[in-house]
């Protein structure tokens, strides 16, 4: 009995690190994009209101506003922007992420591009990877200065977040992701649980054999770190 408490309690330290990892590679699609707003200014508070500030040549910035914003896949699937696969479902795979009475500029990068109607255009965005816009607008607003209609990208959710909000590590993940892990977290919280009262009830295994002994011991590190792992995934999540 006791030989078969000390087997139990280690497949089951397994198990504690094992269901985290298979969770997270057959969880079913889950498509978002995150529009994180992540610097917000009025053009006064820059240069003041004697400065006068034109966009393109043409349009006046005085007590105007400048958002810098975050695009990110936040899903655990890659959007395809291009050829017959193509998520968008727009003519000529371009969407449409400002008004007309907003300047918009995208930060250098290889992911996306704007196309002359200030539409995006991009082949495909993977999981965590990102895009920086910059939008700015004549009128002092706290509106949101670029938006995404989610019905212009096939079953994709959108999610907004403003520059007042403190965004954490579990903020940053799907939704489908964040069950995942909360359901597998308390799983092996129930492990854990399970794995100590065994013990509790069968403190008195003899590992006077040397074979014994180096099973304990690896068994022991198992858990230790699987115990670690598994209790500071709520720490992780605030970060």
């Amino acid at each position: 009995m006791k030989r078969v408490t000390i087997i139990i309690s280690f497949f089951l330290s397994l198990a504690t690190i094992v269901i985290p990892i298979l969770w997270g590679q057959y969880q079913k699609e889950y498509k978002e994009l995150t529009i994180e707003e992540l610097k917000r200014v009025n053009t006064n508070e820059l240069y003041g209101k004697d400065f006068t500030l034109f966009i393109n040549d043409s349009i006046k910035m005085n007590n105007g506003t400048i958002v810098e914003y975050k695009i990110t896949n936040t899903g655990n699937s890659t959007l395809i922007g291009a050829g017959a696969q193509s998520d968008v479902l727009l003519p000529f795979n371009s969407i449409p992420i400002v008004g007309d009475s907003v300047y918009v500029k995208l930060e250098s990068t290889k992911i996306a591009k704007l196309d002359s109607l200030k539409h995006l255009e991009f082949k495909q965005i993977r999981p965590q990877e990102s895009i920086i816009v910059l939008c700015a607008t004549a009128n002092n607003t706290k509106n949101h200065l670029l938006e995404i209609n989610d019905r212009d990208i096939k079953n994709t959710n959108i999610v907004y977040r403003d520059y007042s909000e403190r965004v954490t590590t579990f903020d940053k993940i799907s939704l489908q992701t964040k069950w995942s892990q909360v359901i597998a977290f308390m799983i092996n919280i129930l492990l854990l649980f399970i794995i100590v009262i065994m013990h509790i009830t069968d403190v008195s295994y003899d590992i006077k054999t040397q074979k014994a002994k180096f099973f304990y011991i690896g068994y022991c590190i198992i858990w230790l770190l699987s115990s670690l792992y598994m209790c500071s995934l709520p720490i992780r999540w605030l970060l």
